[in-house]
């Protein structure tokens, strides 16, 4: 059985661009990316034996506006 762990922390930028690339996101430059995470108000990581297998994340103004974004999972983990 799959040892699952989640926590709520920033991915690592290369294990979410991967994981972005596995479900068919385009590609964002890295320091952007890292900008964009960095900036999140709320990040939840779904990671299986050191891999990066699933992510969602909450952006907003910080006051009144914020939305869920990001919502990936491997497809390898889907259903």
């Amino acid at each position: 059985m799959n040892h699952i762990v989640i926590s709520e922390k920033l991915p690592d930028t290369n294990k979410y661009i991967e994981l972005r690339k596995e479900v068919g996101w385009r590609t964002l430059d890295i320091e952007v990316t890292r900008k964009g995470i960095s900036n999140s108000c709320y990040c939840l990581c779904v990671e299986c034996e050191g891999s990066l297998v699933g992510f969602g994340r909450v952006v907003g103004d910080g006051a009144t506006v914020f939305y869920v974004h990001d919502i990936i999972v491997s497809p390898k983990f889907q259903k």
